[in-house]
């Protein structure tokens, strides 16, 4: 689903799938579970949590084992990759 110019205020948020452009969160917990890749163009964000579940909980608690077992390097290389190179590998 796309939403356009919208405000979410003080709200449970999912975000799988959907398409947030020019659009203002304030307040919000914003829920992704692993599916479709949410995409933001233009948003505010202001207060407000993400939570992982489900699938996407998942990948976050294999990172946080990860870190833990000692893999550190290995993880924080895979977060050195995440902000060297944007979104837009074609999963739109």
């Amino acid at each position: 689903m796309k939403f356009s110019n919208k405000t979410f205020k003080d709200e449970t948020v999912e975000l799988d799938g959907n398409q947030y452009v020019d659009c203002s969160f304030q307040g919000c917990k914003l829920v992704y579970n692993g599916g479709g890749i949410p995409h933001f163009e233009g948003v505010k964000f202001e207060g407000g949590s993400f939570m992982f579940e489900k699938g996407a909980g998942n990948a976050v608690e294999f990172l946080r084992e990860l870190y833990h077992a000692g893999l550190h390097q290995n993880v924080e290389a895979f977060f050195d990759d995440v902000r060297r190179n944007p979104p837009g590998g074609g999963n739109r």
